[in-house]
């Protein structure tokens, strides 16, 4: 009761009162949740019932992580700077926009060459009627920064979409200084064990355009025969290239004929090639750790809260961007082997020309 007092500014709020007063309905809001359970009947754990049958072979994992990057304020430069100066005139009654003071800015100008370092993504005035637990030298701080990359973005989970997306609109969460927003979620495919990133971007250009784009990044674990098969057809292979190189050593010792060296060293290559790439691959694929395990820590980065206190809840924040910073240097690194295998594939393919 002591902590409803505070959060609602009212010494005589109780559970039991805000429950069924009219001006509190504690129990529709996250409060009645954190802070009455028992009076509102929230009592952990829950038991859930299907309401519809799951007929896809995808899942979805957490909710989705919406996050921005954006740009420092700067000076107003040009006409900027005289239209922030204008001058205002009580006699024009009848244009209330110029009749007056300014309260504050107009135009918000900003420097492109710059992003935000700040440890929040805003920091608003303090409405009257503010908890002081949240009010810190009159302003509210909305989203602490984060690292991704090593980028600094703001993120904000959308627990409750259609109720977060109104509270985003009404602190205009995004404004000038915003300059990529990212929605990010991760997706399983059961069944053939494929794990895909999912991020869907929009950049907005100087002139306040919208750009949208969208980046699927797919990785398949390898189990069981998967594994065996892929493991065995790279010992082949290098067997098999160690075998073609000691018998293209042993035709240029025994039949050593001129002008024929170019092709001779370019089958030597090539097959060199195609021992050492599968060596090296099957080397640094053993280093991978599997995706399954990546999703794990995603899921347990969130199921293993302490509590709900805000400084726990933003370190595992963090520990979900750590998660897929790491995924990201996975996928790369599948990405980067994609094109050296079509690269020694290529060579190969010139082998056959000659």
């Amino acid at each position: 009761d002591a902590q409803l007092q505070e959060e609602e500014s009212d010494p005589n709020a109780t559970c039991t009162s805000a429950a069924l007063d009219p001006r509190y309905h504690i129990c529709d809001f996250d409060l009645g949740i954190l802070l009455c359970a028992k009076t509102c009947g929230y009592c952990a754990p829950f038991t859930y019932d299907h309401l519809k049958r799951f007929e896809k072979p995808q899942v979805t994992m957490l909710p989705v992580m919406v996050f921005q990057t954006r740009f420092e304020t700067a000076d107003c430069h040009g006409f900027a700077h005289t239209y922030e100066l204008q001058p205002y005139n009580p006699v024009i009654t009848l244009l209330p926009a110029l009749d007056g003071v300014r309260r504050g800015r107009v135009l918000t100008c900003i420097d492109r060459t710059k992003h935000q370092h700040s440890d929040y993504a805003l920091e608003l005035d303090c409405p009257d009627d503010t908890p002081a637990s949240h009010c810190h030298n009159n302003k509210v701080r909305i989203t602490l920064k984060h690292t991704f990359h090593g980028d600094v973005v703001y993120p904000k989970m959308l627990i409750e979409p259609h109720r977060d997306v109104v509270a985003m609109r009404q602190i205009e969460w995004l404004d000038l200084q915003t300059e990529i927003v990212t929605l990010s979620t991760m997706i399983y495919t059961e069944g053939i064990e494929i794990f895909t990133s999912l991020s869907v971007e929009f950049k907005i250009d100087e002139a306040g355009n919208v750009d949208g784009s969208f980046t699927m990044i797919s990785y398949r674990d390898m189990l069981k025969g998967s594994k065996d098969a892929f493991i065995a057809c790279l010992i082949v292979c290098a067997i098999g290239a160690f075998v073609g190189i000691v018998l293209s050593d042993w035709y240029v010792l025994l039949h050593r004929v001129e002008g024929k060296f170019f092709y001779s060293a370019y089958e030597l290559f090539s097959r060199l090639l195609l021992l050492v790439y599968p060596i090296d691959l099957l080397f640094e694929w053993g280093f991978q750790v599997p995706m399954a395990e990546e999703f794990d820590h995603l899921l347990h980065s969130f199921l293993d809260l302490e509590s709900l206190e805000e400084d726990v809840l933003e370190e595992r924040v963090q520990k979900y961007f750590d998660t897929k910073t790491h995924i990201y240097h996975e996928t790369t690194w599948m990405k980067r082997h994609r094109v050296v295998a079509y690269l020694v594939c290529y060579v190969q393919f010139l082998q056959l020309i000659f």
